[in-house]
This record gives structure tokens, sequence and C-alpha cells, in this order.
């Protein structure tokens, strides 16, 4: 079942990002890494920042998360209506300038009362028992709906070149590379896009 978290699903979530990222870990900058597995006191900002989602099974618990968020092109909330909260800075808790990668930091824009919207997905983990068997594509598309339904009609998202089945998965699921690519803590963080349009 997806579900919104809460705080006491911090430590899940915190679990759910270090074990799937710790195959990554020789492969990440060390600030690149912690910015993508956070920490006790960053979830916190997360959780505050972002609506969070996770995937909770009977008798595993929780085994997957993800987060969204919408704002306008100016950066200030315009997803309270619609219960997906203000992002976070794109790329990393306090460094604007990177667009945190894990599996999924999506910036989506959309057009809604003359404003230019754009949600944010971040921090997609699903614990390794659970990879290849749909979990993902469950918080994927919970995530993509909440942004859809807060009037976003396309998302970006934000990955690093280790991710290869992430980026496989993202393809799949209909993103397309921009041709942008930003720096993450030392490490290329490269933007893929995909249009939501009336059904995603």
């Amino acid at each position: 079942m997806i579900r919104r978290a809460t705080l006491a699903d911090a430590d899940a979530v915190l679990h759910c990002l270090r074990t799937a990222f710790v195959p990554f870990r020789d492969l990440y900058s060390p600030e690149a890494f912690a910015d993508t597995t956070l920490t006790p006191e960053t979830v916190g900002q997360r959780f505050a920042a972002m609506q969070v989602f996770v995937l909770e099974l009977t008798g595993a618990g929780v085994v997957g998360t993800i987060a969204c968020a919408v704002h306008d092109e100016a950066g200030q909330n315009a997803g309270g209506s619609e219960g997906v909260q203000e992002s976070e800075p794109r790329g990393g808790l306090d460094r604007s300038a990177h667009n945190n990668a894990r599996s999924g930091h999506i910036s989506a824009r959309g057009s809604r009362e003359g404003l230019v919207r754009s949600g944010h997905i971040r921090g997609m983990a699903v614990l390794p028992d659970y990879q290849g068997k749909g979990a993902a594509d469950q918080l994927l598309h919970a995530a993509e709906a909440a942004l859809r339904a807060a009037g976003c009609t396309r998302v970006t998202l934000d990955t690093t070149a280790p991710l290869q089945r992430a980026i496989r998965f993202y393809e799949r699921n209909g993103y397309r590379a921009t041709g942008h690519v930003s720096d993450f803590y030392g490490m290329e963080l490269f933007e893929y896009e995909k249009d939501l349009g009336a059904g995603g």
C-alpha cells in the first residue's frame, strides 16, 4: 500500500535510502552520498519541505519511499492547496545549485492560474529484496499522480551516471534526457524529463 508518510516513518525512510544506496557509496562523492541518503537531522527537513510517500507491505513494513513537491517558477509555494508541499532546493538541502540525484528529483512545469509550476521528485529508494518487483513503479506513479493533481504537466528527473538501472527504469517510464548536466557535489547530474500531459 502506498501512503503518505509521517515523521513516525523517518527511521524507515532513512533505512530505505541507506540500504538502497550502499552499493553506490564508493561511486559517489562523500557529500553527494550524504545528501542522497540523508541523516537523522536532514530527514526532518525533507518531511517539512516535501510530501513523502512510502510503500508499506503487510509483514514487511516500509520497503520503499519517494518524495515530491510543487512550486511556481519563482520558487514560491504553489502546492499547498493541492496537498503537495513546496520543494526543498533542487539538489541538496542546503545547496540550491545542485539537483539532488538519487533515484529521483523531479521537476515538473505546468500552468495554473497563470503560474508556471515546478514539481520536484527526489529520494526514491526501494529495499534490494523488493527491487524489480514493481515497487518503484508504484512509488513513481504515486508521485506523478500527486504532481499531476497539483497542476503539473511536465516532470524532469535528475540522476547520476552510477544509477544505470534507475536510468533504464525512468526511460521505460517515458523519461528522456534533456541534455542538461549540472554539478552535484563534484558529480555530473543528468536531467531527464517526461510530459505528464492529460494522463502521463
